[in-house]
């Protein structure tokens, strides 16, 4: 499976991963108790409940997220995600709730040319692989405690400094901030996702090796979730295209 960056109604084109295929522009007709502003121009999205039953509505400044978690079986549940350019805010962050009780799991893998990223599970303990900016030199970092004993953990791996060209790296691992730990190199951001770039979930690709058997929860990069669901398994109230 497939997915791509392109335009939604859910969210401004430089803020969304979405599903090919997904041609034209799309135009809503929404009843007035489900907006607000001078000319019903803030759409109530969550009070539309567009997200599968399982899924929870997340309302953005712009539109909404379906949030859920998915579960990983083997090499064929690898999810594949590409980013088209359309995205502008920098990318300085992952986030991810994780459940499995492997020892050695990819959870997270992208790369182009030099440039790579790889967040995942080795020896039981949760891991950073990044290299990215020029010059930059790479970073690792892993957590002091283990994550591969079947319990939910929350992930957070984010640039201590996201505003420079190179910074050191940060996590927080199930939100125990005093815990966090940092990298002692400096890497830069993830920029390099943005554009015609491969992003494979819960392993380093089909038939690669290091699957994951397990859950996650929604996957964010840079505060923009990766979808679980496509625009067929949302429910947009009387949506029709146009070229």
């Amino acid at each position: 499976t497939v997915f791509v960056l392109s335009p939604s109604p859910e969210e401004p084109l430089s803020e969304r991963w979405d599903v090919l295929p997904h041609v034209g522009r799309l135009h809503l007709y929404l009843p007035p108790h489900n907006t607000a502003g001078r000319r019903c121009e803030k759409v109530k999205w969550c009070e539309l409940a567009p997200c599968p039953a399982k899924a929870e509505c997340r309302t953005l400044n712009q539109g909404y997220q379906c949030f859920s978690s998915t579960t990983f079986l083997d090499d064929s549940s690898v999810l594949s995600y590409r980013g088209n350019g359309h995205i502008q805010r920098s990318l300085a962050s992952i986030s991810v709730s994780l459940r499995t009780r492997k020892g050695h799991v990819t959870i997270l893998h992208a790369e182009r040319g030099p440039e790579f990223v790889t967040v995942s599970v080795q020896h039981g303990f949760l891991f950073l692989e990044l290299q990215s900016g020029e010059g930059s030199s790479t970073v690792s970092l892993s957590s002091r405690m283990g994550v591969s004993d079947g319990d939910w953990h929350s992930i957070h791996l984010f640039m201590v400094t996201p505003w420079a060209e190179a910074s050191r790296w940060a996590l927080v691992l199930d939100e125990e901030v005093d815990e966090a730990g940092s990298s002692s190199s400096k890497g830069g951001n993830l920029d390099f996702l943005r554009e015609g770039v491969d992003i494979q979930l819960g392993g380093l690709g089909p038939n690669a090796g290091w699957s994951l058997e397990g859950c996650l929860g929604t996957v964010e990069v840079g505060g923009i979730a990766l979808p679980y669901y496509s625009p067929l398994e949302v429910n947009l109230p009387c949506l029709t295209t146009a070229p």
